[in-house]
This record gives structure tokens, sequence and C-alpha cells, in this order.
């Protein structure tokens, strides 16, 4: 039996006797060769991990309460990676603004000095 669902008058395109439609591929094989990696997508992805453990183990904290009542290592490891996270976050909006990865591989002195000067202001934004 082949069932056509029509929706609004015209044939959807999840009819049930269908064939299955091709699968893209994943992974290495779907970039193409003139794509350009810089620095700056590394930190990225060191973000997105960092948001996801900051996550993690932010339920795992979240759990632990619920359960017992308290939940003081699981908060230190938590603050530790939400810290981290917004650190690094920080960084690499600091370094996109400057330009740092596409248009110039390189900081200067003054921006240097410039941008460890703003990240130990939010380090101490975000401690106190």
């Amino acid at each position: 039996t082949n069932i056509r669902l029509i929706k609004e008058g015209k044939p959807s395109l999840m009819d049930s006797g269908a064939p299955p439609e091709p699968v893209a591929p994943i992974g290495r094989g779907a970039q193409t060769p003139s794509v350009n990696i810089y620095p700056i997508h590394y930190m990225m992805g060191f973000l997105l991990t960092l948001k996801t453990l900051s996550l993690f183990f932010e339920s795992i904290r979240y759990h632990y309460l619920r359960v017992t009542g308290h939940a003081v290592l699981w908060s230190a490891v938590y603050y530790t990676f939400y810290f981290l996270k917004g650190i690094t976050l920080f960084t690499v909006i600091l370094l996109i603004g400057s330009g740092w990865s596409f248009v110039k591989p390189f900081l200067s002195e003054r921006e240097k000095k410039m941008i460890m000067a703003i990240l130990a202001l939010q380090v101490v934004n975000n401690i106190a």
C-alpha cells in the first residue's frame, strides 16, 4: 500500500511509500578543499567544548542539590568551567573585534597590552 499525504491541496514530501532520500556525507568528506580554518575557529571550538562542559556540570550540580541537598564539589567544578568559558568568550570577542584572525594573524605590542588590561578587568568583574 502506498499512502499519499496531501496538505493544503499539494502532495507532501513525506509519503510513506517513497524511497529513502540520499544521505549527505558527514565529517571530512563534506568539506570542500578550499575551506580556510583560522586559529580563531579552534578557539571557538574550544569555547563550545567549555560551554558544553559547563552545562554538563551544572546539570550534575542541580542533580546532587535535588538528591542530597548540597553539592559543594560539583558547584566548584561548575563555577571553574563557567569562569573559563566566560574568559574564553570574552577573549574570542576581543580577538575578532581587533581583526586578529581574518585581517592580520598577529597583534602589535599596543594591542597585546590593551587586550591583557581588558582581560584583567574582565577577570575582576567575573570574580566580583
